[in-house]
């Protein structure tokens, strides 16, 4: 049952029953050319004998013309028919005349008795009726309506007339030559080819399917092997990819998108794992500081330690809520960059200098240090994506440089190139050129000089990078003309 509903035996019952219903037309058609182009050349041959008895027939009438006797005038002209035979005796034609109705009668004659009146189209040749003698009925069944079927008519009237032939008797009348030739040999040739087709077209047809089983096998025989890998693939091992076949076709595009596709489970596996260990990692720290801070509050009642107590306790709320926040921005980033160009649904233009503005007051109410922006006297700059995740882009970058800032971050938007161009420095202690791939991981750590203690998550520069990258941005980190670090954003202008 299983290999009935396979693809494999579809497709090869399909494709052997089509060639079937074409081998069978082809057959038909065959056999009715052949038959066809048989009669054809009978009724050809028929034709040049009766136009040979034509000729002796016309020599016969100028004998006449010159004195000479002919005595058959006036009776239509026989074709010999030595094989015509019914019931298993010979027989042959009689003479033939053209009645008022313009069709030929003529009898069938065996031992000088006549068997039917034969009624014959001048025209085509073509037997209308076969007439019993005795009682005048229409034979359309019967031994001698059969031997009459088996054999091919033909009416030959010749082309010359009579004009020059002088004193000719008034029962002369121009001659009429009807002919007949069998059918029997064309029939079994016929009976032979079809013989012949019924033994070849079977045949023809087991190989074919034999074929095409191999063929579809041979074709779908890279399927196998990838529902074979696939089915051994688990959370355990995403590692692992379904063979390429080098074929160029649909089945070798189809393992590369499952091999796209797993490519894609096996990153946002790797997300939930780093999730999990990243939460689990720096959520440890804060819920250890609350836990202390509770067993405190509990062991001892001074009002202004408790207060003090509760204060952290909120403080390490806050940072936790951030910190959750982050890692879950982070992951959904990540996540739509497996599935193309950022916010293909939410891109609109977004003026970068407004944005940098906007950022720079909010940094300056809640932070102690300034925040310069410069570029806006050239007019507004938009660049398209997501509101929400450039400002988010902006305000990290402006709150990373305000933690390491001594006393100014500059916030510099330009256009160049086509570009747009976002710029923000610090005055703080820098950052090593060695280590400015690093600071984009997740809770990177590098020296005591820029270290998290502003209270940060460890996550901003990593959410600033996973934008930068779904809006098709470049960043890099250099030294800043202000002694510290500098981090520059390139955007493609918007359309």
């Amino acid at each position: 049952m299983r290999v009935i509903r396979s693809i494999r035996f579809r497709i090869t019952a399909l494709a052997t029953a089509l060639v079937a219903a074409t081998l069978l037309l082809a057959a038909v058609a065959l056999l009715n050319l052949v038959r066809a182009d048989l009669i054809s050349d009978a009724e050809d041959s028929l034709a040049s004998a009766l136009e040979d008895q034509a000729l002796e027939l016309e020599q016969a009438y100028a004998e006449l013309a010159l004195g000479g006797e002919f005595e058959d005038v006036g009776a239509a002209e026989v074709y010999g028919l030595t094989d015509f035979e019914v019931a298993g005796e010979a027989a042959e034609l009689g003479g033939f005349e053209q009645a008022v109705d313009g069709l030929l009668y003529g009898e069938i004659l065996q031992a000088d008795e006549s068997l039917a009146t034969v009624v014959i189209d001048p025209t085509s040749g073509e037997v209308l009726e076969v007439i019993d003698p005795g009682s005048g009925e229409v034979l359309d069944d019967g031994e001698v309506a059969a031997a009459i079927d088996d054999y091919q008519f033909d009416v030959f009237v010749p082309d010359f007339y009579t004009d020059d032939i002088e004193a000719l008797p008034a029962e002369f009348t121009e001659p009429l030559l009807v002919g007949a030739t069998s059918l029997d040999d064309i029939q079994a040739s016929i009976d032979a080819l079809e013989n012949a087709l019924l033994m070849t077209v079977p045949l023809l047809l087991a190989a074919f399917a034999a074929l095409a089983w191999w063929l579809v096998g041979r074709a779908l025989k890279p399927v196998v092997g990838i529902s074979a890998r696939v089915s051994e693939i688990s959370s355990a091992n995403l590692g692992q990819r379904v063979p390429v076949p080098e074929t160029g076709d649909e089945v070798s595009e189809l393992a590369t998108v499952m091999n796209r596709m797993l490519g894609r489970l096996q990153r946002g596996d790797q997300r939930q794992r780093q999730f999990a260990a990243d939460a689990s990692h720096e959520l440890r720290s804060p819920l250890a500081t609350l836990r202390t801070a509770a067993e405190m509050i509990e062991r001892h009642a001074d009002p202004a330690r408790s207060r003090s107590l509760a204060s952290d306790i909120v403080s390490e709320a806050d940072r936790m809520d951030e910190l959750i926040s982050d890692l879950l921005e982070l992951s959904r980033l990540e996540e739509e960059g497996d599935r193309g160009p950022a916010g293909d649904g939410n891109r609109e233009p977004v003026d970068l200098i407004k944005l940098a503005e906007a950022e720079a007051q909010r940094a300056e109410l809640g932070g102690r240090t300034a925040v310069k922006v410069l570029g806006g006297e050239s007019g507004p700059l938009p660049v398209s994506g997501s509101p929400r995740q450039l400002r988010r882009l902006v305000a990290n970058l402006v709150d990373n440089a305000g933690h390491y800032a001594q006393s100014a971050v500059v916030v510099t938007v330009r256009p160049e190139d086509g570009q747009a161009v976002l710029t923000v420095d610090d005055d703080g202690p820098g950052i090593p050129a060695a280590k400015t791939a690093e600071i984009f991981e997740r809770f990177s750590r590098l020296d005591e000089a820029r270290d998290r203690r502003s209270g940060g998550t460890g996550l901003g520069l990593a959410l600033v990078k996973a934008i930068v990258e779904r809006h098709d941005a470049a960043i890099s980190v250099g030294e800043s003309p202000l002694g510290g670090a500098r981090f520059t954003v390139q955007f493609p202008a918007a359309v």
